[in-house]
């Protein structure tokens, strides 16, 4: 995916709340940093009701949202070390009070939230549904999983080829 002013849609996505982990290669420059989503799940920006990640915005983190963000929604953690190459993200949640950023492979923030966005249909790679905060860059083997991968699945299998 090249992240030029573009996004990819896909209606067919149905995601029932709780567990959850989102995984991709992304490179993206220094030049490129703002507002932008990586990728957003729903069909509505409701603040209440996220499953999304701003990576990386204007100050330079990655915002994990899920769920509530006024509530404890929000993981942030920093991407400075994650520009101008090709780094592997994961983002995780159990849905009840784990969520947790990865950068190839390691552990770079955790929060012990409580709660998950309810259901939501379709997946927006590439910015958010409403076609703002598009994503500069380039992105590579988006990974939707409705499971809490361990540190060990994401670095055994960041590198791995899916069937398609």
């Amino acid at each position: 995916f090249t992240g030029e002013n573009d996004f990819f849609v896909n209606p067919d996505l149905l995601f029932r709340g709780k567990q959850t982990t989102v995984e991709y290669w992304a490179y993206v420059t220094a030049a490129d940093v703002g507002n932008r989503s990586a990728f957003n799940v729903g069909e509505a920006d409701e603040s209440t009701n996220r499953f999304q990640a701003h990576a990386p915005w204007r100050d330079r983190k990655v915002f994990f949202d899920f769920g509530d963000t006024r509530a404890g929604g929000r993981l942030e953690a920093a991407y400075d070390n994650a520009l101008d190459g090709w780094n592997h993200v994961a983002l995780t949640s159990n849905g009840i009070d784990d969520m947790k950023v990865y950068f190839n492979g390691v552990q770079v923030a955790q929060s012990s939230f409580a709660g998950s966005p309810s259901e939501q249909s379709s997946v927006t790679i590439g910015g958010n549904r409403v076609g703002r905060f598009l994503f500069r860059g380039l992105m590579s083997d988006f990974r939707l999983w409705n499971e809490v991968r361990s540190a060990q699945q994401i670095r055994a299998g960041m590198y791995d080829r899916l069937p398609s």
